[in-house]
C-alpha cells in the first residue's frame, strides 16, 4: 500500500497541527497533535501500567518524535487518517513556542516505555505492542511523564491533547488561533479550514494523509 499523499515529499513548514480523524476508544472523537521544527509533540495517556476507566485516565506522557517516522507510523501501520495544516511563523512567533517547549519539558523527566526497557537490555521488543511502545520502535521517539502541574494526569474531557495544543499555539501573544469557549478537535478543523481560504493568512496549505485503499 501507499499513502494518498506522501509525507515525505512536503515542504517543510514552520509549523503544523495534526488532527486525526480515525480514531478508537476514548479518543474517537479526534487527536491533535503538534509539529514544531520538524518535530512531532503528541500528549496521551500512553502507559498502559497507570491508567483506567478505559483508558480515559491515567499518567500524562508527552512523545517527542521526528516528524516523517511518526506520520509514518500513524498512516501505515495504525491506519489514521490524519489532516495537517501548514502554518508560516513570524521569527517572533517561533522563539515564543521554542520557549513555550522548553518550559514543558522542564517539567518533565524521561519515561520508558516497555519496547525502551527492552531495547535497553538488549532483549527482544516483540512481545511489546502497546501504542508507546509501538511508536519507539518505528520512531525511536522519546516520552516524557510530567513531575508537576495539570499535564500530569491525562483526563479525555478535560487534561487531553487538545489543551497541550492550546498550551502551545493558542495563546494572546502567538496571535495564531483564535477560537473561544470549548476548544475540540473539531474547532482547531472549522477554524484552520477559514483560515485557509482567507487572503493573506497564515495558514498556507491542507494536507490529507491517508493509506490508499486497496
Amino acid at each position: 500500500m501507499e499513502l494518498d499523499y506522501n509525507p515525505y515529499d512536503d515542504t517543510p513548514a514552520d509549523l503544523e497541527v495534526f488532527i486525526y480523524l480515525k480514531e478508537s476508544g476514548p479518543e474517537s472523537l479526534g487527536h491533535v497533535d503538534i509539529s514544531f521544527k520538524n518535530r512531532i509533540y503528541s500528549y496521551g495517556c500512553h502507559d498502559p501500567e497507570n491508567r483506567e476507566l478505559f483508558g480515559t485516565l491515567g499518567d500524562g506522557v508527552l512523545i517527542v518524535s521526528d516528524r516523517n517516522s511518526f506520520l509514518e507510523n500513524a498512516i501505515q501501520n495504525d491506519e489514521k487518517t490524519i489532516i495537517g495544516y501548514k502554518i508560516e511563523l513570524t521569527e517572533n512567533q517561533k522563539a515564543i513556542i521554542q520557549k513555550k517547549i522548553d518550559n514543558l519539558l522542564a517539567r518533565c523527566v524521561e519515561w520508558s516505555c516497555k519496547a525502551k526497557i527492552a531495547y535497553d537490555s538488549g532483549n527482544s521488543m516483540d512481545s511489546c505492542i502497546d501504542y508507546a511502545s509501538r511508536v519507539f520502535k518505528t520512531c525511536r521517539a522519546k516520552m516524557y511523564k510530567f513531575i508537576e502541574g495539570k499535564y500530569k494526569t491525562y483526563f479525555v474531557f478535560s487534561t487531553n491533547c487538545v489543551l497541550i495544543a492550546d498550551y502551545l499555539i493558542r495563546t494572546q501573544e502567538l496571535d495564531l488561533i483564535k477560537i473561544s469557549g470549548i476548544v475540540t478537535p473539531g474547532s482547531y478543523i472549522s477554524f484552520l479550514n477559514q483560515e485557509l481560504l482567507r487572503e493573506k493568512s497564515c495558514v498556507i496549505e491542507r494536507t490529507v494523509y491517508q493509506k490508499e485503499a486497496i
